[in-house]
C-alpha cells in the first residue's frame, strides 16, 4: 500500500515481483478476461470512465431474494486503477450501480489482491460496511489493503483451497539511497531547494538518507497502521492482537482467529449473502411494523390529551385514565373471545388427529373393495363364475383376491370381453 510518491507499502510483495509471476504462472488472464481491449484502449489513450465500466467483470446470479451482484477486486489496488487492474474509484462505482439497482439484493466481493496502495482504500472500505444492501466477500487472496477493504462486509468465506490467504494488516515503507551507487557512475545530484523550502521533497533517493526523514517516515506509516487496525477492530473486534503483525492466513488458522467466518466456495459466498439479505429484509419489515405500532399508541394518546384539557390536571389525569380504563376493559373481552376461540380450535383440531386414522383406514377399505369389485364384474361380463373362496382361484389358498390382476382367468376374462366386443 503506498501514499502518494514516497514508497509507502502494505503489499507483500513489490509491483513488478507481483505481475512477473502471475504472468510465468499464466494466470493473468484470470486477473483480468478482458485485458485485451482494456489495454487497447489504454495503449491509445482513450480509455474513458464508461469504457471502463463497460469491460468490468460484474456478474449477477438470480436467488430467493433477487439478484446477487458479484464484484471482482483483483490485482494490484490503486485509486484509479491501471491497465491490469481495475481502480478503487471505479470498484467504489460499481458497488453503487449494485445499490441503486432495484433487481440487486445484495453483493459478493471477490477478492484476489496482495494489496496496494493506501490513497482509496478506506473509501472502499467504508462504501462496503455502509452499503444498505448486505454485502459478503468471498475471498483467494485479500492481503493487506484487500483484507482492509474484506474485512468490511458482513461476512467473509474464504476459498477452500490450501493456498488461499488473508492478513498481512499492517504497512511498511521502503525509501530508497542510490548515492553509492550514483557516486560509482560518476554522477553527482544537486537538488537545489527554494529559500523557504528546507524540508521539500526530503528522503529522494538521489541525495543522502538521515536518521531524521527513517524516524518521520516511520511516523507515518505507524499512523497509517494504526487506522487500518481501527477500521478491521470497526468490524471484526473479535480478531486478537496476535493477527495484527502483518502474518498472513490460511485454512482454519483464520477461521480460529476471526479473520474469516467460514471456509466454502463462491456459490457458498452466493447463497450466504442471499439468506442474509433476506434475513435483513424480514427485520426491516419487523422494525417497520413495530415503528407503526407506536405511531398508532401515541397517536391514541395525542387524541386523548387533546380532547381533555380542564383547568384541574388532577380532574384531567382521572378523565384520561377512566377512558384508558374502558379501552382496557374493551381489550380484554376481545381477549376473552379470542381464547375461548383458541380453545374450541384446539379442540376441533384434536377431534381432527383423533378421526384421520379412521378416515384413512375407511378409505384404504373403500379402495380394497372398489378393486374387488371390478375384478368380479370383469368375471361375470367374461361369462366366468367367480371364485367362492377368499381367494383368488389360482392362489391355492395364499394369495389374497388383492392380487386379481395377476389372475389367468382375469386375464383370460379381459380377452375374451375383448373378442365380444
Amino acid at each position: 500500500m503506498w501514499f502518494g510518491n514516497e514508497g509507502y507499502f502494505a503489499i507483500k510483495e513489490g509491483l513488478a515481483e507481483y505481475y512477473r509471476r502471475e504472468f510465468s504462472a499464466g494466470r493473468f488472464p484470470q486477473i483480468m478476461p478482458e485485458k485485451g481491449k482494456l489495454m487497447e484502449l489504454y495503449a491509445a489513450d482513450i480509455i474513458t470512465k464508461d469504457e471502463i465500466n463497460r469491460y468490468t467483470p460484474v456478474s449477477a446470479q438470480e436467488t430467493k431474494s433477487g439478484l446477487i451482484a458479484v464484484i471482482s477486486v483483483t490485482g494490484i489496488m490503486t485509486k484509479f486503477g491501471q491497465a491490469c487492474a481495475y481502480g478503487t474509484d471505479q470498484i467504489i462505482s460499481q458497488i453503487d450501480a449494485a445499490i441503486s439497482d432495484p433487481r440487486i439484493t445484495a453483493i459478493v466481493m471477490k477478492w484476489h489482491t496482495p494489496g496496494g496502495e493506501v490513497a482509496g482504500t478506506k473509501a472502499l472500505g467504508v462504501a462496503i460496511r455502509q452499503s444498505p444492501k448486505v454485502v459478503v466477500s468471498y475471498v483467494s487472496q485479500a492481503d493487506s489493503a484487500g483484507y482492509w477493504g474484506a474485512s468490511q462486509s458482513k461476512e467473509i468465506i474464504l476459498e477452500d483451497s490450501a493456498d488461499a490467504e488473508v492478513g498481512s494488516i499492517g504497512v511498511y515503507g521502503i525509501v530508497w539511497d542510490e548515492t553509492k551507487a550514483l557516486e560509482q557512475q560518476g554522477v553527482s545530484v544537486y537538488i537545489v531547494r527554494a529559500e523557504g523550502s528546507e524540508d521539500k521533497a526530503l528522503g529522494m533517493s538521489m541525495e543522502p538518507i538521515n536518521e531524521s526523514i527513517l524516524i518521520d517516515r516511520k511516523k507515518s506509516v505507524t499512523a497509517i497502521r494504526a487506522e487500518f487496525v481501527n477500521e478491521v477492530k470497526t468490524t471484526r473486534p473479535n480478531i486478537p492482537e496476535e493477527a495484527f503483525t502483518g502474518k498472513t492466513y490460511r485454512g482454519k488458522d483464520a477461521v480460529k482467529l476471526n479473520l474469516v467466518d467460514r471456509i466454502g466456495s463462491l456459490q457458498d459466498a452466493i447463497l450466504r449473502a442471499d439468506f442474509l439479505s433476506r434475513k435483513q429484509a424480514r427485520q426491516t419489515q419487523l422494525n417497520q411494523s413495530n415503528n407503526n405500532n407506536k405511531a398508532e399508541e401515541m397517536g391514541f394518546f395525542n387524541e386523548l390529551f387533546a380532547k381533555h384539557k380542564p383547568s384541574d390536571a388532577a380532574a384531567a389525569e382521572a378523565l384520561a385514565d377512566q377512558e384508558i380504563a374502558q379501552k382496557d376493559e374493551k381489550i380484554n373481552a376481545l381477549t376473552g373471545d379470542v381464547n375461548a376461540k383458541d380453545v374450541k380450535i384446539n379442540e376441533l383440531q384434536a377431534k381432527v388427529q383423533e378421526l384421520e386414522p379412521k378416515a384413512q383406514e375407511y378409505d384404504k377399505i373403500k379402495a380394497d373393495y372398489e378393486a374387488n369389485a371390478q375384478y368380479v364384474q370383469n368375471l361375470k361380463d367374461a361369462g366366468i363364475n367367480p371364485p367362492v373362496s377368499a381367494t383368488d382361484a389360482n392362489a391355492d389358498g395364499e394369495k389374497k383376491l388383492k392380487s386379481y390382476e395377476k389372475a389367468p382367468w382375469n386375464a383370460l376374462a379381459m380377452k375374451m370381453r375383448e373378442n365380444q366386443q
